[in-house]
């Protein structure tokens, strides 16, 4: 089960290398049907030969000298026979159907783009980062290699380049490989950086587990060529990514009279996953409650979020109320593309109100403090609030439009360390929506906020909105 997706900043680098490559390409018809009747019948007379193909005189003429001056066809005695060139030309032995090949030396030019941290060719399928994205770049450890990027680039290409000519976009399957490329020239072009994606997936069954899935990465190329790509992801996650207080977080919610949140107590991610999945839903008088797993941008909730809201929205008389997002104190969380158009779509969803939509974080963020959140922020949030008291544990989040439904989060390991999993539940009942208010508006004390988009600077301070739309 995906329950989140991780994404990294890839540094990458264009090369134009210039190299020589023996590059085979098919005969025409007649000179391909030619040599494959010679190699099943050589010697051959030339009467027969020609009668076999019916051909005249002329066309007899003009085939045979384009096969000698080739040293495709040896002609001795008025009999025909393949060439020293033709068994080159073949490329296997025993197949007496194999297609005959022209090998020859070809000059190629080419653009080619390899990562910087680990000098693999670059996946083309990697997206490019999204301006309101704030991708935590992945680390260059062989500095030397970077530095002398041209020569790494070399070698990367004579070592990868079966990789290579498989992905150029004029590959023909049918075409032997070119032997290995003689290298002419490397000339460094333009540094530039692609979004890394990496899901991570929940596995259930007796022996459970949390695990960032690297099988794309591990299938592309030679056995084991990503290795240091994926070390150097691991590297950049680390031993215990999970804020570590989601204990103090259920007895948060447990505090304010959100019954779910005992309930959730009693089951580890994997237990819960499962539970989200034969019973999603605890039906409410008022409104029924939906059970989740995953983080915002996982499938599960994702579709909860886009789905569920819409539909309770188009019960409700609208009020004025922007859309609040709590952030959790992870330094992985949102910072990708995914994340970026799921907050897009939901603010656009909250665009009729005056307020829009407002990011809420944590005033001490462990690498990505307030000031980065909120320069990224403007691109999808009217406002950011920074919530100086710390009163609030970093395992929670909550998204939250106030009056009409919440969604309440909790990232716990599955472990006692590792990958945090999000576990919590959707709610349009107005009793728990209030619980939810009740749980941002004890928090907004010492509270510090502005708006980042200038159509909505004329408005009141957020805080205060927040404080009277809450209360």
């Amino acid at each position: 089960m995906e329950v989140d997706t991780l994404s990294f900043g890839l540094p990458c680098q264009n090369y134009r290398i210039r190299y020589e490559a023996i590059v085979g390409e098919r005969l025409p018809a007649p000179y391909d049907f030619a040599l494959r009747l010679l190699r099943m019948a050589e010697p051959m007379r030339m009467e027969d030969f020609q009668a076999f193909f019916g051909w005249n005189a002329t066309e007899l003429s003009v085939l045979l000298s384009f096969l000698s001056d080739s040293e495709l066809v040896a002609e001795r005695s008025g009999r025909l026979s393949l060439g020293r060139a033709a068994v080159r030309a073949f490329t296997g032995t025993d197949d007496e159907h194999d297609t005959p090949m022209l090998s020859s030396p070809s000059l190629q030019v080419e653009t080619v783009a390899f990562d910087k941290v680990s000098f693999n060719l670059l996946d083309p399928t990697l997206g490019k980062v999204h301006p309101a994205a704030a991708l935590p770049l992945l680390s260059i450890r062989e500095r030397e290699r970077a530095a002398n990027g041209a020569q790494a680039a070399r070698s990367a290409f004579e070592r990868n380049f079966t990789e290579f000519w498989h992905g150029r976009p004029q590959f023909n399957p049918e075409l032997p490989l070119p032997k290995q490329p003689s290298v002419i020239e490397v000339e460094p072009k333009a540094i530039f950086r692609r979004e890394l994606t990496i899901p991570v997936r929940l596995g259930g069954g007796p022996a459970s587990w949390v695990d960032l899935d690297f099988a794309d990465l591990e299938r592309t190329g030679r056995q084991r060529s990503r290795d240091e790509l994926i070390t150097a992801v691991r590297r950049e996650v680390g031993d215990d990514p999970s804020p570590g207080d989601e204990h103090l977080a259920l007895r948060c919610l447990e505090a304010t009279g959100l019954p779910f949140a005992k309930h959730l107590s009693r089951y580890r991610p994997s237990q819960w996953a499962r539970l989200t999945l034969s019973q999603p839903r605890i039906e409410d008088a008022q409104m029924p409650t939906v059970l989740l797993c995953g983080s915002a941008i996982s499938p599960q909730v994702r579709q909860q979020l886009m789905e569920a809201a819409v539909e309770r929205e188009g019960e409700v008389a609208l009020p004025d109320a922007p859309l609040l997002w709590l952030r959790p104190s992870m330094p992985l969380w949102g910072v990708g593309s995914a994340f970026a158009h799921l907050g897009a779509d939901l603010a656009r969803r909250a665009a009729h109100s005056v307020d829009g939509a407002i990011l809420l974080c944590r005033a001490r963020e462990e690498r990505l403090g307030p000031e980065a959140v909120q320069r990224k922020a403007r691109h999808t949030f009217d406002a950011v609030i920074s919530l100086t008291g710390g009163s609030l544990p970093g395992a929670l989040e909550i998204v939250l439009r106030p009056k009409i439904w919440a969604l309440v989060l909790v990232h716990r390991p599955e472990e006692a360390k590792g990958l945090p999993v999000g576990t919590g539940m959707w709610t349009g009942a107005p009793g728990l929506v209030t619980s939810v208010e009740r749980v941002l508006l004890d928090c907004l004390k010492g509270a510090k906020g502005h708006w980042t988009r200038r159509q909505r600077a004329s408005r009141s301070d957020p805080i205060r909105l927040l404080r009277g739309l809450l209360a």
